[in-house]
């Protein structure tokens, strides 16, 4: 069953698509999604939506896990990695997380085309 949650994101992707790619047809998409979404619910929410448009129907999903974006309190250094991790500027341990959105396009390619990157 697909959540609200993966669902609302996902439509919000698929529109950004299609406006991007306009009347082409994307051959793969690659997304970046937060831990707190689940990959298997944003697939099912991908393959439900997607089949209602011709730029989307085909087009094969990739997600990768987020790391969280940092930075450190020290240095000022933005880097991505898990509470605790030492910046790799100052290896300092004081950092905070950074708000991100919680799914986004990484890139996409659009049949006969190379890779687009939004």
């Amino acid at each position: 069953m697909v959540d609200f949650t993966e669902l609302g994101e996902m439509n919000q992707i698929l529109a950004a698509l299609i406006s991007l790619a306009g009347d082409r047809e994307i051959s793969t998409v690659t997304l970046s999604a937060s831990p707190t979404l689940s990959q298997g619910k944003l697939i099912e929410a991908f393959e439900l939506l997607s089949k209602d448009y011709y730029q989307t129907s085909h087009s094969e999903l990739f997600i990768n896990k987020m790391l969280p974006r940092r930075t450190c309190m020290k240095c000022k250094t933005c880097f991505r990695g898990e509470e605790g991790a030492n910046c790799p500027k100052c290896h300092s341990q004081n950092s905070t997380e950074r708000q991100m959105p919680r799914l986004y396009i990484e890139t996409f390619a659009v049949r006969g085309a190379g890779d687009l990157a939004s």
